[in-house]
């Protein structure tokens, strides 16, 4: 069984989403989830959204949290 496939805005959207759902801070599996697999995660979280500073990564305690910068909210709000 094929899926249809997603618009790149559609997965953008799809992980900013999941950082709200989270209350504001998603970990890598979270997003990973939302991807299917860690190559994908590089792909979208370290090479985009992080690097166009859509998000950050922040150290809290022994977890590391992916939350939305003011670009991210621009972004969703676009």
């Amino acid at each position: 069984m094929s899926f249809p496939r997603r618009s790149p805005r559609r997965i953008a959207l799809e992980l900013l989403d999941c950082i709200d759902q989270k209350a504001g801070g998603a970990t890598k599996w979270d997003l990973i989830k939302v991807l299917g697999n860690e190559s994908q995660f590089d792909h979208w979280v370290r090479d985009f959204l992080i690097e166009d500073r859509f998000v950050e990564l922040v150290a809290e305690s022994r977890y590391s949290l992916y939350r939305k910068t003011e670009s991210g909210n621009l972004f969703i709000n676009y």
